[in-house]
């Protein structure tokens, strides 16, 4: 989006009739669970203070550079449209942007300011040269955590990572963030305009699983289409999805695929990793089209397949593999604003406790395999690392902490006889290992490889020295 001249507001009386604003509608009233009311967040003051300029920015692109782009047909389509700018959404939500019949777009000024904070974060850390994990962890922690760890009151964005109030100051700061966020709010604008072209019926019993997901693959091509149309850049959608990829419900969340299959035949807009392939396959297909008002149309191009391609590396299996959702949720059930502070992609997110530190296993006691403080080695093609790994086990699921050199990572895993067969994660990478106890549980060793592979990667061994 561009931020119109404020001479130029004035055009939006040359379509009357066709888009109106509402500051402060609301579609239904939705009961928010108290340890998840997300919309104190943000102070009323400084949501009434965006809402102007935010309907301004929006509908100026919206009259000036969109809908001189579309059709005829779906012109006449969204007659009557009306675009409300209330202060939250009904349901109070961090990623809550609808569409209702007959043609009605709701962007609360809650979920654009949120995003906003987030591109700011993102740009301040990445110029910094920090690394950008910290920003996907806090989303995981509002995310599965209770407003009550905070004082009853969920931390802003830029508070909680640590960006300094004066950070857009930095011209690469306030290019970069404002890039995303334009470029991402354009996509969700014209995507809800979707819905409303092809009036979809939403979500719900009487519409079947098959036509819903279609619905959305149709709001998204119509939204990529009219941003081909009119040429514009779509890097900032990589970090729009793996924000929301880190936020919304995923199968990890929900005891049996059966419960995972009834939330999205219930949710309005769910983001899966289908949808996400097909999103990443119309871009491929049309970089050059995002790519041809650009000073090096080529270079653009190229830039937009590598979006593509980063969609499908870094988002996807966010919403694909079980195996790392569940290590999403560990991370978010245990990380605290003492570790969002920002640091180096070498440093590790905490430090690991001290063999003082570590209490000694009772005389005689019964411990179960793969439970415990284990201190050992994780070693690659270059060399071994002195490794400390924290396992916690509840019947034959296990999930640990581990920590070596300046590395730091989270395991999840099943056992099975004198097996742990395992995922691991540490910052953007990932893959599997298999290690085999000893009797009685005092030691273990195996292996780790990368994505699918159990082996390939090195070795991993340790030896229990406390509960």
């Amino acid at each position: 989006m561009r931020r119109p001249p404020v001479p130029r507001v004035v055009a939006l009386a040359a379509l009357a009739g066709l888009v109106t604003c509402a500051a402060a509608g609301q579609a239904r009233a939705q009961a928010v669970a108290p340890d998840r009311d997300y919309g104190s967040m943000y102070d009323d003051r400084l949501l009434q203070e965006k809402q102007g300029g935010y309907r301004e920015v929006v509908l100026w692109n919206l009259n000036n550079v969109f809908l001189p782009k579309i059709t005829p047909e779906e012109r006449r389509r969204l007659q009557g449209l009306d675009v409300q700018f209330p202060l939250r959404g009904p349901e109070r939500g961090l990623f809550e942007y609808f569409a209702t019949a007959p043609a009605r777009v709701v962007l609360p000024v809650l979920a654009i300011r949120f995003f906003a904070d987030l591109s700011v974060a993102y740009a301040w850390l990445q110029s910094q040269g920090y690394t950008l994990e910290t920003v996907t962890d806090y989303v995981s922690m509002v995310k599965y955590q209770p407003s009550s760890r905070f004082g009853g009151r969920y931390p802003e964005p830029r508070a909680a990572l640590g960006i300094p109030p004066n950070a857009t100051d930095d011209p690469r700061v306030e290019r970069i963030s404002g890039k995303i966020l334009n470029e991402s709010l354009s996509f969700v604008l014209l995507h809800e305009l979707g819905h409303i072209v092809f009036q979809h019926p939403g979500y719900g019993p009487g519409v079947p699983r098959e036509r819903a997901r279609e619905n959305e693959d149709q709001a998204d091509r119509f939204a990529l289409e009219v941003l081909r149309r009119v040429g514009q850049p779509v890097e900032g959608l990589l970090f729009w999805f793996l924000s929301a990829a880190h936020f919304v419900p995923h199968r990890a969340d929900f005891a049996s695929d059966a419960e995972y299959q009834g939330h999205l035949r219930r949710s309005t807009h769910p983001l899966t990793s289908e949808r996400l392939t097909r999103l990443g396959e119309f871009l491929r297909a049309h970089a050059a089209d995002y790519g041809r008002l650009q000073t090096n149309p080529a270079r653009a191009a190229e830039i937009i397949r590598g979006v593509a391609d980063a969609i499908d590396r870094e988002v996807v299996p966010v919403l694909a593999d079980p195996d790392q959702q569940r290590l999403m949720a560990l991370k978010g059930q245990r990380v605290g604003l003492e570790t969002l502070s920002p640091r180096r992609p070498t440093e590790v997110m905490a430090a690991a406790p001290s063999p003082s530190a570590v209490p000694p296993l009772s005389p005689g006691a019964p411990s179960p395999t793969f439970d415990g403080v284990f201190d050992g080695q994780m070693s690659d093609r270059t060399g071994a690392l002195p490794a400390r790994t924290v396992l916690r086990r509840q019947g034959d699921r296990v999930s640990g902490v581990y920590s070596y050199g300046a590395g730091q990572g989270e395991i999840v895993g099943i056992v099975e006889g004198d097996t742990l067969i395992f995922v691991w994660q540490s910052g953007g990478s990932r893959g599997r290992g298999r290690v085999r106890t000893s009797p009685g549980g005092v030691e273990f060793e195996g292996t780790w490889g990368y994505g699918d592979a159990s082996a390939g990667g090195g070795t991993w061994t340790g030896a229990r020295r406390g509960r």
